[in-house]
């Protein structure tokens, strides 16, 4: 399971961007001081989803993305085949529940 650290009270899993066609997604957890806005991304991450939390407190919560280098972005790259380890079905998404792993 990717996410060991998930935090039991997300509410809900937002996608600002369409799944169509997206095979997989990477999970990572996310610090915020509010729970319901969207995260930035850092670098080379464009965010995809996220989930939230009923407070604006500082919270852990998760953000998916992908990265520039990844297979629906550049389906000839690295990730032409296989997937990076943090590589999540976004279908399996739930809030407050740990996705597992394409790896596992």
């Amino acid at each position: 399971m990717i996410g060991s650290r998930i935090n039991p009270a997300e509410i809900d899993v937002v996608w600002v961007r369409p799944l169509d066609g997206v095979q997989y997604v990477r999970e990572s957890n996310t610090y915020s001081d509010s729970g319901t806005a969207q995260p930035l991304g850092r670098g080379d991450q464009i965010v995809w989803g996220y989930t939230t939390v009923p407070s604006d407190d500082y919270a852990t919560r998760r953000v998916f993305y992908l990265r520039l280098h990844d297979r629906f972005l550049q389906p000839d790259g690295i990730y032409a085949e296989g997937h990076p380890a943090e590589a999540v079905d976004p279908r399996q998404v739930v809030a407050g529940e740990p996705t597992p792993s394409l790896s596992e």
